[in-house]
């Protein structure tokens, strides 16, 4: 307090210290420094560490000081320490509130909507949003919940082959299992019960038969008898997930990206009586995402094989930015590659005929050897390739354009439409664009109908055919478009976030970076800090307690991000980009630096350096917007909720000038300019100081934002 020095490892650094305060002649903080969080205390000069409180169970913790006591944290109540006494206590508090957020609310589906499938006949829609599973006509009729209407969470939904009920992962039980529901909801789900499925990362029905085919976090790919409740594990790789899962239309056969070394992946066929696996393609770097023709005769994939060097525009290097196609392999010896020219004259296309009774798909038949060789990639460019999917006669597949890493928003809960369909037909030899901007799509089990998500919309149409320009957009059976604000998704706070909590204990266990859990008892965690979450209340309090349980594991890179919290008013900053202090003999605000940044990019100059602002630091800004501004009213005052927005900025005489008025749009935080700003002026001084001989090389944070801009984008205000 009297200025003279600063805590220059007063605090022991194995302790991890926190919250240095003053009270008389003692410096308190926070720290685990004997194995558990709680309260010391030493001198100045670093002598007589003393501890004064004993918590054994939760840290103690978000400490303050009025200058004399010391209040903190530990678990879900407040304690208040007397240096005088030497005691600590805990604060009864007799809290009367309403606790609005624990309240019954409902939300958008279509914010929270992560699994769809369409029903077999493309007239139907199995969902399920924010944990809860539903089923609902696409264009009319009720939307029927399906199973336990709270606190439980269901993912992964598919149609089972009679198109009536309905297969999900639930964790009904605590951990993932199955459950079978009737899909009009006139009975509840049958639940599987315990099954060992690990994380379920991926869930794909058999055509013909109630069997699923899972790929889990344990990189195995499983099959589920739902008839009959038994498990087995097909086949398991020792160095990432299973990428991509398909029946062959007979339901004899699941295709399956195999990764076989730690940067290979092959295309797989397991026989689902047998059990045995047979290798389809060589990988000479991924194949993945495989998908079965109707009739048998292919196997698509996507393959990263394709080299086509482009030459960096930076530097003298080359780069690989596409680097696949969609391909496929012939199943039987005598099948001709589809990309031959044709001979003879054109055929019509013929149409299926509908039949009365369906019969029994024919078996798939397989000729193993020299499969490798029948691969043949499709006359399309090399590109970045996502899904494929088989029709009669046609194919589907998606694909994007590369991106800057610097504008990946990954974390955002907005599903983006960077993506394009496209269609080959086998008939003309030609790739048509199907959907300019889309995020993902999927294909009705009888390849009738495709259900194509572009952004938080979603839309049913006829598989392999373009939407008309001509239909509407607002949701109908003209348009295709589903309308989900007939789902309506009720939420009771307090017991969804009890199964949050369970989901985020589990998520750690079953994927921690070490199996022993750092030594840490997490089963002991989990019972100590889940009665917490009865005495939660609010949104940001639950967050609260998500750090602390996973703080446990002395860990970092463990964090929760996001969450629904209360919408609140933002009326954001305007920035200028400068800086300012008041002139009273000027009557306004004089620049008194100006930061140089990078004038290629928007967010990293200054405003009032855009051409012909012809600013200058000396300059007095006098208005914003002609509110004149004062030693009461400043200019950031007068910029509240001009973020991103063009201002006129007046300012006083010059050279005896009049007043001059200036135009500029201002920038929403000063971050990126500053830091740039930061970073020039480092290589300034480097500069300087070697007189040229030394160059200087900053490198920031080598994700798509820094750290800094990470937690302002996606922390709450509340927390």
């Amino acid at each position: 307090p009297d200025g003279r020095g600063a805590f220059n490892r007063l605090i022991p650094q194995n302790g991890n210290p926190t919250t240095p305060m003053w009270i008389g002649d003692r410096v308190y903080f926070l720290s685990d420094l004997e194995g558990f969080g709680n309260l010391y205390s030493v001198r100045p000069d670093g002598s007589d560490l003393r501890r004064h409180t004993d918590h054994e169970t939760y840290y103690a913790r978000q400490a303050s000081t009025d200058g004399k006591r010391i209040v903190y944290q530990a678990g879900a109540d407040l304690y208040l320490f007397d240096p005088t006494t030497e005691q600590s206590r805990r604060v009864p508090i007799d809290w009367h509130s309403p606790a609005p957020q624990l309240a019954r609310k409902f939300v958008d589906a279509s914010r929270f909507l992560d699994g769809t499938a369409l029903h077999p006949d493309g007239h139907a829609l199995a969902l399920t949003t924010r944990g809860k599973a539903y089923a609902m006509g696409d264009f009319a009729g009720p939307v029927v919940q399906l199973g336990v209407p709270h606190g439980v969470r269901y993912r992964h939904p598919a149609w089972l082959p009679d198109g009536e009920r309905v297969v999900a992962v639930t964790d009904e039980l605590g951990e993932e299992t199955l459950v079978v529901f009737p899909a009009n909801g006139s009975q509840p789900g049958e639940n599987l019960g315990p099954l060992d499925l690990g994380r379920v990362v991926q869930l794909a029905v058999s055509p013909t038969a109630d069997r699923v085919a899972i790929a889990n976090h344990r990189y195995e790919l499983l099959l589920v008898d739902l008839k009959t409740r038994q498990l087995r594990v097909l086949d398991k790789s020792d160095y990432s997930h299973v990428a991509g899962v398909a029946w062959s239309p007979d339901g004899a056969w699941i295709a399956y990206g195999f990764p076989n070394s730690p940067k290979t992946s092959r295309i797989q066929l397991v026989e689902v009586e047998t059990g045995r696996t047979h290798p389809v393609t060589e990988p000479v770097l991924r194949d993945a995402e495989p998908a079965f023709d109707p009739k048998g005769d292919y196997l698509y994939f996507v393959s990263y094989r394709y080299y086509d060097p482009v030459y960096d525009a930076m530097h003298f290097e080359l780069g690989f930015p596409l680097g696949s196609r969609p391909c496929l392999v012939t199943l039987r010896a005598d099948v001709d590659s589809p990309f031959l020219p044709r001979v003879g004259p054109e055929k019509k296309e013929e149409k299926p005929e509908e039949k009365a009774e369906e019969t029994a798909p024919k078996p798939i038949v397989i000729d193993f050897e020299g499969i490798a060789s029948r691969v043949a990639p499709f006359p399309v460019p090399e590109g970045r390739y996502e899904q494929v999917a088989g029709l009669e006669g046609k194919v589907l597949f998606s694909s994007s354009e590369p991106e800057g890493a610097l504008g990946d928003d990954s974390l955002s809960p907005a599903a983006e439409a960077k993506s394009k369909l496209e269609v080959y037909d086998f008939q003309t030899q030609k790739a048509e664009v199907l959907v300019d901007a889309m995020t993902s799509f999927e294909v009705a089990a009888k390849h009738q109908h495709m259900l194509v998500q572009v952004g938080d919309r979603y839309r049913v149409l006829p598989a392999g055919e373009k939407p008309k320009p001509e239909a509407p957009q607002e949701p109908g059976r003209e348009s295709g478009w589903l309308d989900l604000c007939r789902v309506r998704v009720s939420i009771e706070p307090r017991e969804e976030w009890r199964q949050m909590f369970r989901e985020a204990w589990r998520l750690q266990r079953d994927q921690f970076w070490t199996a022993d859990m750092s030594a840490v008892n997490w089963q002991r965690v989990h019972d100590l800090y889940l009665p917490l979450v009865d005495r939660v209340s609010t949104r940001a309090e639950f967050s609260d307690l998500l750090w602390e349980m996973q703080g446990e594991l002395g860990t970092s890179h463990a964090y929760e991000l996001g969450g629904d919290y209360r919408p609140a008013p933002r009326y954001l900053q305007g920035h200028l980009g400068a800086d300012f202090v008041w002139d009273a003999s000027r009557g306004g605000y004089r620049v008194t630096a100006i930061p140089k940044g990078d004038p290629g990019l928007e967010d990293q100059h200054s405003p009032l350096s855009r051409p012909g602002a012809n600013v200058r630091e000396g300059d007095v800004l006098i208005a914003v917007n002609g509110l004149p501004l004062s030693a009461t009213f400043a200019p950031n005052q007068a910029l509240v909720h001009q973020a991103d927005q063009e201002v006129q900025l007046t300012f006083a005489p010059r050279n005896g000038e009049g007043p001059r008025q200036v135009r500029v749009k201002t920038l929403p935080d000063e971050f990126h300019l500053r830091y740039r700003a930061w970073v020039e002026a480092n290589r300034r001084r480097v500069h300087a100081a070697s007189n040229g001989k030394l160059g200087y090389v900053h490198i920031p944070d080598m994700g798509p934002y820094g750290f800094a801009e990470f937690h302002r984008s996606y922390l709450p205000e509340t927390a």
